[in-house]
């Protein structure tokens, strides 16, 4: 699965690619901070997923949101809270290391389950789930 993210925070973007590069079948092509950018990326190319940060302070956000192609599964990111947790460990490392990867994988499986069932169904599938 072709992957691109598109996120303002290098903290998070780093955290993301070094969970794609863990898995098997996800290849990470690029990462961005426009959706600008991301949009001149997608043109022309097939993306199986963007993890994007629905959170960025972009003009274009709604613009790109609307322009993704229809057989694209985007996982969209929060921001976390720094109260998200009352661990000793601080909030970015607890976050990294635990909710960021369940979350990561929860979403992804999300994803293969989606476009599998595109090419199996080989219709619009897209117009039939909807998933955050």
């Amino acid at each position: 699965m072709n992957c691109i993210i598109v996120n303002d925070d290098i903290s998070m973007r780093n955290t993301i690619e070094k969970l794609i590069a863990q898995a098997d079948d996800m290849d990470f092509l690029s990462s961005f901070t426009s959706t600008h950018e991301a949009g001149m990326f997608l043109e022309g190319r097939k993306i199986d997923i963007v993890f994007f940060d629905i959170q960025m302070y972009d003009a274009d956000n709604l613009y790109f949101i609307q322009n993704i192609p229809e057989l694209t599964f985007v996982i969209y990111i929060p921001e976390f809270s720094p109260f998200a947790t009352t661990s000793s460990k601080s909030s970015s490392a607890y976050l990294s290391e635990s909710v960021i990867s369940r979350r990561f994988n929860r979403g992804v499986n999300e994803a293969r389950l989606f476009l599998e069932l595109i090419k199996k169904e080989n219709s619009n599938i897209s117009d039939d789930y909807f998933v955050i």
